[in-house]
This record gives C-alpha cells, structure tokens and sequence, in this order.
C-alpha cells in the first residue's frame, strides 16, 4: 500500500512539471526566432 501511493505520486509530480516547462519555453522561444 505504502509503495503504490508512492509511485502514484511521484508520477504525477514528474508529469505536472515536466509539461509546463516543457511547453512554456518551448513555444515562447520557437514563436519569436520563427517569426
């Protein structure tokens, strides 16, 4: 039990801030040197 709520929360904390900086920095860069 104590192993399934850790893997459930660090994939869930590795997902959230992998997305958002992802897509952040990556359309903010990639619209302005595009344009």
């Amino acid at each position: 039990m104590a192993e399934k709520k850790t893997k459930k929360r660090r994939k869930v904390k590795k997902e959230k801030p992998t997305k958002e900086p992802t897509k952040e920095p990556t359309k903010e860069p990639t619209k302005e040197p595009t344009k």
